[in-house]
C-alpha cells in the first residue's frame, strides 16, 4: 500500500483573498493609481473643452468667468512657491556662510 501525500488547504479565508486579489486587478489598480488617472482624465478633458470653446463666439465676460478658477490656483501656487523660494535662498546663503568660516 502506497500513502499518498496529503495536500496542505488553505484556511477559506485565505482562498478568499486570493481570490479577491484576482478578480479585483482593475480595481486594485485604480486605487493605486487614482491620482494619474485622475489627471490624465482631466487633461484629456480640458483638452477637449478648449476645442469645442474655441469654435463657439464667447464673450469676453464669459472667457473671464471660465478662466476665474484657473486664475484662483494659479495665484495660490504662487503664494505658496515665492515664500519657500524666497526661504531657500535665505537658507542656503546662511549655511554657504558657515561653511567659509569653518574653512577659513
Amino acid at each position: 500500500m502506497a500513502v499518498e501525500p496529503v495536500e496542505e488547504q488553505k484556511p477559506a479565508k485565505s482562498r478568499e483573498k486570493t481570490r479577491k486579489k484576482q478578480k479585483n486587478g482593475c480595481g486594485q489598480w485604480i486605487r493605486r493609481n487614482g491620482f494619474l488617472l485622475l489627471l490624465l482624465v482631466s487633461t484629456v478633458s480640458g483638452y477637449v473643452l478648449g476645442l469645442f470653446l474655441q469654435s463657439q463666439r464667447l464673450s469676453n465676460h464669459t472667457i473671464h468667468l471660465i478662466g476665474f478658477p484657473g486664475q484662483l490656483v494659479l495665484r495660490a501656487f504662487l503664494m505658496i512657491i515665492v515664500p519657500l523660494l524666497f526661504c531657500s535662498l535665505v537658507l542656503g546663503v546662511s549655511n554657504t556662510q558657515t561653511i567659509e568660516h569653518m574653512f577659513s
